[in-house]
C-alpha cells in the first residue's frame, strides 16, 4: 500500500493494476513550473517544448476534472 499522486492513479485507472481507496490526505499544495533566463534569446525547439508541455497539463486538468465530476466517491 502506499500514497500516490492523483495523476499516478488517473494514468492507470484503466489498467486494473490499480485499486484505490478514496481518503483525503492533508499535503502542501505543490506547484510545477517553466524557468527561462530574462532577455535569453528563445530557441524554437525550447518553445516548441515548452507548448507541448503546457497544452499536455491543460489537456490532463480536463480529463481530471471530468473524471472527478463522474465518479462518486464512497465515503
Amino acid at each position: 500500500m502506499t500514497v500516490l499522486p492523483h495523476s499516478v492513479v488517473f494514468a492507470y485507472r484503466n489498467m486494473g493494476q490499480i485499486k484505490t481507496i478514496p481518503i483525503q490526505i492533508p499535503q502542501p499544495e505543490r506547484s510545477l513550473g517553466i524557468m527561462q533566463l530574462d532577455g535569453a534569446p528563445r530557441l524554437p525547439a525550447s518553445e516548441k517544448l515548452k507548448r507541448f508541455i503546457l497544452l499536455g497539463f491543460e489537456d490532463l486538468k480536463t480529463l481530471i476534472l471530468r473524471h472527478e465530476n463522474a465518479v462518486v466517491w464512497g465515503g
